[in-house]
């Protein structure tokens, strides 16, 4: 006859639990687990148990292992950064870096030519047909002209920059500073008082067309005999 609980009018011996009540208990379900000599720890709940005691006497840090959080600064730049300043490209000094790449471009693009042109009179005179390198050719004359094109815009901007710089030393002579300045500057305006006096001129321009425009509608119309 099988063993009994105790509350079923069963009979056990000191320290010793049924088989039934070890099998269905669980340690996150509330059930009991003795830890002494004589008591036993379901197979399910023995990992659970040894982390929980490691954790608890600091040997094991249980969050860093289970989850490891990664630092925010590791994933993107810092807030509050400070960013790179823009520099402004010369456009002289961009034209001079181009000249070397211009040479070179240049060369290629004639020995390329210079291949190409010797293949062709080859192959008309013996007939031997030669690997065509009109593609190279094509891609060479390709780059030249996109560096000649760069270089034109560059031309281009210095010439509008250096118009601006003689209209405004005409229109106004005093020369313009910057509005923080840690080394003492010659006399000059600063660039404030450089818009207003634009502004002036603007509006002074205004003024006199309109006045051109009044004294040409109240002039009579003459007839010549």
């Amino acid at each position: 006859m099988a063993a009994q609980g105790p509350g079923l009018g069963g009979q056990m011996g000191p320290g010793q639990m049924p088989v039934s009540v070890l099998s269905g208990m669980h340690p996150q379900q509330g059930g009991m687990m003795p830890q002494g000599a004589g008591g036993m720890i379901p197979q399910g709940g023995m990992v659970s148990q040894q982390v929980g005691m490691l954790s608890q006497s600091g040997m094991v840090p249980v969050q860093q292992q289970a989850n490891p959080q990664v630092q925010p600064s590791s994933i993107g730049p810092v807030a509050g950064q400070p960013q790179q300043p823009v520099v402004e490209i010369d456009p002289i000094a961009k034209f001079k870096s181009l000249l070397p790449r211009l040479k070179e471009s240049l060369v290629n693009l004639f020995k390329t030519g210079g291949h190409l042109f010797y293949q062709n009179a080859t192959q008309d005179e013996t007939g031997v047909q030669y690997e065509h390198v009109s593609g190279r050719f094509d891609k060479s004359l390709e780059e030249f002209y996109a560096i000649c094109d760069q270089i034109e815009i560059c031309l281009r901007l210095a010439y509008e920059i250096l118009q601006q710089d003689r209209d405004s030393a005409r229109n106004t002579p005093n020369p313009v500073l910057p509005q923080k300045t840690d080394a003492p500057q010659p006399e000059g305006q600063l660039y404030s008082h450089y818009l207003s006096t634009v502004r002036a001129q603007i509006s002074c321009a205004k003024d006199i067309r309109d006045l051109l425009h009044e004294c040409l509608k109240n002039f009579p119309e003459h007839s010549h005999p």
